[in-house]
């Protein structure tokens, strides 16, 4: 097999680029982003959620969510996060993918790059997310990927287990969960057991809810209508992350799943940059688990 890719349009973007094995496609858009806009099996549905009355629409000053994928920089704090990514982005071929550049953006002058390649002979997709201070003054950031999946399905999230490793081992704490001023603990989407943590999506609630934690296992993973979608990266232990020593976050409402990564917080002068790491997978006639040790089946799969 081989990676093939292509020029298309899609849902009313004229310049989208399309990357597929006979296995998996992936349509990333130019018009607009970079947003990966869609990721599944050829000829299958697109596992993630995209906002149907913002499809095809370019240009303006008003942030659009459009769905899929997106590169963002973090923490949450005003403007700088939400600068629209209304603008055509360059692009340019690489081997098995595409690497993408966006202008840099006229508020926080951070210039955007990512690379997307997928693998000849199976779901797998590397993708490189390069995050570049244009400006003239120190800016203090993170790098943070939003992928939203289609509802309806059930996110698995590990739990941190190793005994911290200062004496007397054990004693101390090792792990936190952060939580936003809407996020009911007690919601019933949210099942917290010894090994994992499990957020059903449920279309009749429509309550927002979102956690962060520190992910050291670096995956985690979506069933949804007989697929597995495994997003991974590297959690880098003792590092400064955002929003509580947040690695991963993950937020729901009653259209989709959230599923975030996020880099270590870094101070970059002018000129510097900085990257974050992401691998997806995608698998086929995975049964909804209904205890822990299906999971647990499932992990030879995922790592």
């Amino acid at each position: 097999m081989k990676t093939e890719i292509r020029k298309i349009a899609y849902k009313g973007w004229e310049n989208c680029i399309e990357l597929s094995n006979g296995i998996v496609s992936l349509i990333i858009t130019t018009d607009v982003g970079p947003r990966i806009m869609h990721y599944g099996f050829v000829n299958d549905r697109n596992e993630f959620n995209i906002w149907e009355n913002q499809l095809g629409q370019t240009g303006g000053d008003e942030w659009k969510c459009y769905g899929g994928t997106r590169l963002w920089h973090g923490p949450e704090i005003g403007q700088r996060c939400y600068e629209p990514d209304n603008d055509p982005v360059s692009w340019d071929a690489v081997k098995n993918g595409v690497l993408l550049k966006q202008k840099e953006e006229p508020v926080s002058h951070i210039a955007k790059e990512m690379s997307v390649s997928l693998n000849p002979d199976k779901s797998e997709v590397d993708l490189r997310f390069k995050l570049t201070n244009s400006g003239m003054w120190n800016v203090e950031l993170c790098i943070w990927i939003l992928s939203l999946l289609e509802g309806g399905g059930l996110e698995i999230i590990p739990r941190k287990k190793y005994i911290a490793d200062i004496p007397p081992n054990g004693i101390l704490p090792n792990g936190a969960i952060a939580y936003w001023p809407y996020t009911n603990m007690g919601d019933s989407r949210l099942r917290i057991s010894d090994e994992y943590i499990l957020l059903q999506h449920d279309r009749s609630i429509k309550q927002s809810f979102k956690i962060g934690l520190s992910v050291e296992d670096g995956w985690a993973a979506y069933i949804n209508d007989g697929h597995m979608f495994v997003k991974q990266y590297t959690h880098i232990r003792n590092a400064i992350y955002p929003d509580y020593c947040s690695s991963f976050e993950t937020y729901l409402n009653d259209s989709y799943t959230e599923m975030e990564t996020l880099s270590p917080m870094r101070v970059l002068a002018p000129g510097e940059s900085i990257e974050h790491f992401e691998t997806w997978k995608l698998f086929d006639g995975i049964r909804m688990p209904d205890t822990e040790a299906d999971i647990g089946s499932l992990i030879h799969l995922i790592k």
